[in-house]
């Protein structure tokens, strides 16, 4: 039967595959894992004699270090909460981050090489602007992370939907590579269909023979290590991803180069991380459990994969991320509340109110609140607010209007956007309430406004429940 040479592999029987590459012998070895036993062999022969063989070592992408992989299995000691204060002193030696985000980056790092156990991951992202060492965290990441893949701006659109596809580890770039060319919306792509698994970008591929155009689908599925310099305004794509700001620092504690023990140390850690995917893969199940505290569903689904494998390090580990998690939660749901649209569907609650509309569905009356009411509720109240507001027309944001006012049509475009139903009569557009009220109930809850109907018309904001004192602990405390 025809080899397969392949970077990693989960066959049908639960036999676990990966390429490694020693980089000073230059050559590679197929590290096999099957009934709790793992051996480095040079082919391994399944079932119906298909034949897998690892990734050659004249292969560009190992020997130039472009994809990192481990070079042996080597075990650890200490259990996981042993080999994650490994990665998190080392983390710390070269990259000083905020103390919550420094655990979540190491967690991260043990996600990736357990990644295609779940269905859903997050991003990992750093922002800052020149000299805040967003580079550096880059390097650090992919010299840890399964797979690692670590993409510069010398690298085409192509080769990092073809790469990502055959390789199916940790991609690692930085947004700047891309930003400033029509590269930027083809990893937009990658971004939004990499964070669940079998949702593959489709592509339209031509043949240079003869001129036709084939379809071709990519696997972009995996672990994303992110640098930026600001948020993205895509509410739904920023809530993949777990951030943190980083800041200039004047007086450096860390090595101003990336020395030989680095590498030395990076090798090391991805050889433990592997025994470590070996030794936990059919271990570890997403756990429910462990997002108590989190309130919005897309955070939550993101977050699973990380709070599951903090789980299993220990509880101290996991109430760390929680409480990022949950200011990060925060920090979402302020954004949302003061993105245009929830102003808009701020407004629209208050006109329900205001005209007593009943929940129940039997005593609803056929009626509906037209476009030209939420324009004139939303310019009252929000005047000076979008007055002289900096123009982002060309975003999914926030945009500036000429004396604080809005259009009947643009309140239109926004209700559009927010999904929400739209009729027409002789007096113009306007929402059906009868059919849409429940819809307007599900933005309200999501954009974290009051979804009770009172009688004195007044709209409550509410913020996602914080962790209990009693149940946090400070980073700083963990003995590490």
């Amino acid at each position: 039967m025809k080899e397969n040479n392949i970077f990693s592999k989960v066959l049908l029987d639960g036999t676990l595959l990966e390429t490694t590459y020693n980089p000073v012998e230059q050559e590679t070895w197929l590290a096999v894992y099957k009934d709790g036993e793992a051996e480095l062999k040079e082919k391994y022969t399944a079932n119906k004699g298909i034949e897998y063989t690892p990734v050659p070592p004249t292969n560009d992408l190992l020997n130039k270090s472009f994809v990192r992989v481990a070079s042996a299995i080597t075990s650890y000691s200490g259990g996981d909460y042993g080999l994650f204060q490994e990665i998190y002193d080392f983390i710390s030696k070269y990259m000083k981050l905020p103390a919550d985000f420094l655990t979540v980056s190491t967690v991260y790092v043990m996600l990736s090489w357990l990644h295609d156990s779940f269905n859903t991951l997050p991003y990992l992202r750093v922002v800052g602007t020149y000299g805040t060492g967003k580079s550096r965290f880059l390097q650090i990441m992919a010299s840890l992370c399964h797979k690692s893949m670590l993409a510069g701006g010398s690298i085409t659109t192509a080769g990092v939907f073809r790469t990502t596809d055959i390789v199916q580890g940790t991609l690692v770039f930085d947004e700047a590579d891309f930003k400033a060319s029509e590269m930027w919306s083809e990893i937009i792509k990658i971004l939004n269909s990499g964070h669940t698994k079998g949702t593959p970008v489709i592509r339209m591929e031509s043949n240079k023979a003869d001129g036709s155009f084939k379809t071709k689908a990519f696997d972009v599925y995996g672990p994303k290590v992110l640098a930026s310099r600001e948020r993205f305004s895509d509410q739904a794509l920023e809530s993949r991803c777990l951030t943190a700001q980083l800041l200039p620092l004047k007086h450096l504690s860390v090595p101003i180069h990336l020395d030989k023990e680095f590498e030395t140390k990076g090798e090391e850690l991805r050889n433990k991380l592997l025994a470590f995917r070996f030794c936990n893969f059919h271990k570890i199940k997403a756990d429910e459990n462990t997002l108590e505290g989190l309130s919005f569903p897309r955070l939550k689904q993101s977050a699973l994969a990380l709070t599951s494998v903090a789980s299993i390090i220990g509880k101290e580990v996991l109430m760390t991320v929680l409480r990022f998690l949950q200011e990060y939660e925060n920090d979402l749901g302020i954004n949302q509340r003061n993105d245009i649209k929830a102003d808009i569907l701020e407004c629209i609650i208050e006109l329900v109110k205001i005209d007593h509309i009943s929940l129940d569905e039997n005593q609803r009356p056929s009626r509906g609140i037209y476009m030209k009411d939420i324009s004139d509720k939303f310019t009252t109240k929000y005047y000076d607010e979008y007055t002289d507001m900096p123009d982002r027309s060309n975003t999914d944001g926030v945009i500036s209007y000429r004396n604080g006012a809005v259009s009947a049509k643009r309140i239109g475009t926004y209700i559009g956007k927010l999904g929400i139903r739209k009729a027409h009569d002789s007096r113009g557009f306007y929402i059906p309430l009868p059919q849409e009220l429940k819809t307007i109930e599900a933005l309200a809850n999501r954009y974290g406004l009051e979804t009770s109907w009172n009688e004195n018309g007044q709209t409550d904001k509410i913020s996602p429940p914080p962790i209990k004192d009693k149940d946090t602990i400070n980073a700083d405390d963990i003995p590490f």
